[in-house]
């Protein structure tokens, strides 16, 4: 097991708690249907944000309305 700031994450573990898109974290929002993961940073560059409010994962083309798949308390 390789520890990544004494917290005893695996490698493997900490790489899913990264932006799958730049990198950083902490991570914002998932599609619950492909299953990528961005930061607060890349959410309008990875969904597309319709006029009703609902997000379109670009990776997939799922439709999230309620906005439950947030990470955070913060929602756009």
């Amino acid at each position: 097991m390789i520890e990544i700031d004494a917290q005893g994450l695996k490698a493997g573990e900490f790489a899913e708690i990264l932006c799958e898109r730049c990198g950083n974290a902490p991570l914002a929002y998932y599609c619950p249907v492909c299953d990528y993961k961005v930061c607060g940073d890349c959410v309008l560059r990875a969904f597309r944000k319709r006029r009703d409010g609902s997000l379109v994962c670009k990776r997939c083309g799922h439709t999230d309305r309620n906005l439950d798949t947030f990470i955070g308390p913060d929602k756009p």
